[in-house]
């Protein structure tokens, strides 16, 4: 079910897109070198973060900063295994097969 969810909403996102296009909304995609240049103005908040979380809620800095690192990590690991996915069946497939061959 969570598969299901999950591809369906990235399939209304598509088709919500579509239909901007048709109606001459113009839509801007980034390209490679913008995606890139956005990732180097991410990666200060990606040091403050978790120095902000560990000062207001009185939290180990290495920790916070071990699960920024755990999350920005499974981000990009699961941008690359959902790439091909096209039904909610391949999604539940891959993650069972992540969620039993894995550990994250």
């Amino acid at each position: 079910m969570a598969a299901y969810v999950t591809l369906l909403y990235q399939q209304q996102a598509y088709s919500d897109m579509e239909k901007a296009e048709k109606k001459g909304i113009n839509i801007l995609k980034a390209e490679g070198d913008l995606l890139e240049k956005f990732r180097e103005f991410i990666k200060p908040d990606l040091e403050f973060i978790p120095k902000f979380y560990a000062d207001e809620y009185k939290i180990d800095v290495s920790r916070t900063q071990q699960l920024t690192a755990n999350m920005s990590k499974l981000i990009e690991k699961w941008n690359g295994l959902v790439g091909d996915i096209e039904t909610a069946d391949q999604l539940a497939e891959l993650c069972w097969n992540v969620s039993v061959h894995s550990t994250a």
